[in-house]
């Protein structure tokens, strides 16, 4: 197995820190971030059809921050 690492933001990891934690804390149990993000992945093609996500409030606002740190970076590029 080879191992790669993705640079974000410090922002960003602490968002998707917050992320597994509240994942972590659904499922009861500890995750690694290969597990993580597996299980991501895994919802993620259980909803190929395009279904609405049902987020909380909290994991709204996050993914709504992260929109819009994302556009202000490609006004920046533009």
């Amino acid at each position: 197995m080879s191992i790669t690492s993705i640079s974000v933001k410090k922002e960003t990891k602490e968002k998707l820190n917050l992320l597994k934690k509240i994942y972590e804390a659904k499922l009861g149990k500890s995750l690694s971030w290969d597990e993580f993000f597996e299980k991501l992945l895994e919802k993620e093609r259980e909803r190929v059809d395009f279904e609405v996500l049902e987020l909380s409030d909290e994991e709204a606002e996050i993914m709504l921050d992260l929109l819009r740190k994302g556009r202000e970076s490609w006004r920046r590029h533009v």
